[in-house]
C-alpha cells in the first residue's frame, strides 16, 4: 500500500517538468485555396505578383500603372481591385505625401473617412471608407518610398466583402518590389 503513494507524486512531478518541455505551435489554413502559381506584372521600374484567377485590365485610363481586378462576384456587384500607381515624391516624406493624398485622391474616391494608419521606415499604410462611383467602398493603401520615388498599392472592396479577400490582397503588397 505505501507503493502507490509514493508513485503519485513522481507522476505528478514528471507531468509537471515535461509540460514546461512544450511550446505551442499554430497553424493557419486558408479557407479558399487559389493556385499555387500566381502570374507576375512588371514594368522597367516595379514587379507585382497577382493571383491566377484576378485579371489584370491596364491603367483603365486612371493614370495607374495597372489595375488588377478579382473575379466577378454577382452577390456583392464591386469587383474586388488592386490599384497600382506612382505619385512624384518631391522631396516630401512619406507622410506628408499621406496627407496630400487625403484631399487629391487618385483612386476617384470621394467622402473618405480615415480608419487606421501607421508609418514604418519608408512605408505608410491607410485604411479608410469613402464612396467610388456611388458604391461604398473600404480601401487598405501602402505608401512606399524607394529611389525618390513613390509608389501607391490600394486595395478596394465592398466593406462587407473587404476581409474576404484581405489575405490576397496583402499578399500582392508584399510581392510588390522595386528595380
Amino acid at each position: 500500500m505505501l507503493r502507490p503513494m509514493l508513485l503519485l507524486p513522481t507522476v505528478a512531478i514528471v507531468l509537471s517538468a515535461s509540460a514546461q518541455e512544450y511550446t505551442a505551435t499554430v497553424k493557419t489554413t486558408v479557407d479558399r485555396p487559389e493556385s499555387a502559381t500566381w502570374k507576375k506584372w512588371s514594368d522597367k521600374e516595379c514587379a507585382i505578383n497577382y493571383p491566377t484567377k484576378w485579371t489584370n485590365e491596364g491603367t483603365m485610363g486612371s493614370g495607374a500603372l495597372a489595375v488588377f481586378f478579382a473575379p466577378q462576384d454577382a452577390a456583392s456587384g464591386f469587383r474586388e481591385r488592386v490599384h497600382l500607381a506612382r505619385v512624384e515624391v518631391d522631396g516630401r516624406t512619406p507622410e506628408q505625401i499621406r496627407k496630400s493624398m487625403e484631399s487629391d485622391d487618385e483612386l476617384g474616391v470621394t467622402d473618405m473617412r480615415d480608419l487606421a494608419s501607421s508609418a514604418e521606415g519608408d512605408k505608410v499604410t491607410m485604411e479608410f471608407t469613402g464612396t467610388f462611383d456611388g458604391q461604398p467602398v473600404r480601401v487598405k493603401r501602402a505608401l512606399i518610398v524607394r529611389n525618390d520615388k513613390a509608389w501607391v498599392l490600394s486595395y478596394l472592396a465592398a466593406p462587407d466583402h473587404f476581409e474576404e479577400k484581405l489575405y490576397l490582397a496583402d499578399a500582392m503588397l508584399q510581392s510588390f518590389e522595386t528595380k
